[in-house]
């Protein structure tokens, strides 16, 4: 009897390990959705796989995630990704992202436009805002904050956030973005309405940007053939013709 027992656990255990090696790792599809297996037949929960060459989000039921931002916390801060109506990875594109209703009263922007590089990475600015942290895209030039969210009208190179609702945002930044659907760095002579106190009042200055979109103050600069000298704010005060 004993050598039945002895003979029973060794085939139990036998179909066992066949069961375990029996499962090969990878997609399956057996339950009617994609899913990712792994060799002892757990199913990947809430991280990254691949096929064919694309990255696919796998959630808390191991499902495909489709059309979503995805945020991830890591020693580096904040990383955000974008997966497609097919669940794919974006690379190399932009996205635009609906504000949570929550938000929407803080800014004038109906999106958050975001880019996410060859890596699917979305650009972000860690920091101050360097000349090496504004992206060129498509021969343009953008900014993001720490999130991931393209920048957009004055920005202060220190704070590198929005401010939409500062109208006095101007004096101490050092780019303009334009507008949240256009928000690249604006280059050369740009005239723009600021707000020059308290009570709302509003002036048309000048303002000269550089070509890296960085804005010319306190200083005087020959450009065409004519000096201009600018205020610590960057706007215009006066401009007189250059002699030899």
């Amino acid at each position: 009897m004993k050598d039945k027992i002895k003979i029973g656990v060794l085939i139990t255990g036998i179909l066992t390990a066949m069961s375990f090696s029996s499962f090969a790792e990878g997609w399956d599809i057996s339950s009617g959705s994609w899913r990712w297996i792994d060799d002892l037949g757990q199913i990947a929960t809430n991280t990254w796989k691949s096929a064919n060459g694309s990255w696919f989000y796998l959630d808390s039921n191991g499902s495909i995630t489709k059309n979503k931002l995805i945020v991830e916390e890591t020693a580096d801060g904040t990383n955000s990704y974008y997966v497609d109506g097919n669940g794919v990875l974006l690379r190399d594109s932009w996205k635009a992202v609906a504000i949570d209703p929550s938000e929407r009263k803080n800014y004038e922007a109906e999106y958050w436009w975001f880019y996410f590089g060859q890596d699917g990475k979305a650009y972000k600015s860690v920091g101050t805002l360097t000349s090496e942290q504004i992206k060129t895209i498509e021969g343009k030039q953008y900014a993001f904050d720490k999130n991931g969210h393209m920048l957009y009208g004055w920005i202060n190179i220190y704070t590198v956030k929005q401010q939409d609702y500062d109208n006095r945002a101007w004096e101490d930044s050092d780019y303009y973005f334009g507008t949240w659907d256009a928000g690249h760095a604006r280059e050369g002579w740009q005239q723009l309405k600021v707000c020059v106190d308290d009570d709302g009042t509003t002036k048309d200055y000048w303002f000269y940007f550089d070509k890296y979109g960085k804005k010319a103050k306190s200083e005087r600069r020959k450009i065409d053939n004519y000096n201009y000298y600018f205020e610590a704010d960057g706007h215009l005060a006066k401009s007189w013709a250059a002699t030899s």
